[in-house]
């Protein structure tokens, strides 16, 4: 098997080209990253709804495969991994923040279960197109502002539905602090993989980007805002 990784929903065609050469019965597809990337014939993909929309947990899987069947949910664990969403949706982004931290960490466990009914329900009720068309006037608002000021974020292909914006940072640590001091948070990826020397992708990826967010839950104002926050403390990097 090929694993091959849509990253942040930019990379579809890097996945093509792997179904291309190895062929759909040897590739997974990784859209963890990528709730819109459309499952090709014959090619197993795994989603990650819940990095897309407010959902506690559950993930989706598309395979021509027959697979067994995982455990029931747990629907006690899945109301508390919630908690993060109810206190940021009261305006309390600091603790939420927290609490989503505290989630992600009870996540640790991988034992296949049945997504619950709540993430289920609220899935079904969500307006994807809205979702789809927002991150992508969110991510041109925001590349826009910051290339205006010489700050390249990554390139957003054409059909792409962007989970965040990245934005290359060699000092992205302590740039991230000082976003977060001003309420501003952003995602740090596989802060616990051992990645070797000679991988200078995989460092960049890890320690030398930043994650930007271009939600749903943001508009053009708030876009501006963040390239008005980042560009105060990029010369400082």
């Amino acid at each position: 098997w090929v694993v091959c990784v849509d990253f942040f929903g930019l990379s579809a065609a890097a996945c093509d080209r792997a179904v291309a050469r190895f062929g759909a019965h040897r590739v997974l597809v990784d859209a963890s990253q990528s709730l819109f990337h459309a499952a090709r014939p014959g090619v197993s993909t795994v989603y990650s709804p819940r990095k897309f929309a407010g959902l506690a947990d559950g993930g989706l899987l598309a395979t021509p495969l027959a697979v067994r069947a995982p455990a029931p949910a747990d629907e006690a664990a899945s109301a508390r991994r919630g908690q993060h969403l109810r206190t940021r949706a009261n305006g309390d982004v600091a603790a939420g923040y927290r609490q989503f931290q505290e989630a992600e960490g009870s996540l640790r466990d991988c034992t296949p279960q049945a997504m619950s009914m709540a993430s289920s329900q609220a899935l079904d009720a969500i307006d994807w197109t809205r979702v789809a068309d927002r991150r992508v006037a969110n991510h041109r608002v925001l590349a826009d502002a910051l290339a205006a000021n010489g700050i390249l974020p990554a390139d957003l292909p054409t059909g792409a539905i962007p989970l965040c914006c990245p934005v290359p940072c060699e000092q992205a640590s302590p740039v991230r602090t000082r976003l977060a001091s001003e309420g501003v948070f952003t995602a740090m990826y596989w802060p616990d993989a051992a990645i070797p020397d000679h991988d200078g992708l995989g460092l960049r990826l890890r320690d030398g980007t930043l994650y930007l967010p271009c939600d749903q839950r943001y508009d053009e104002a708030d876009m501006l805002g963040l390239a008005s926050v980042l560009l105060r403390h990029w010369g400082s990097q």
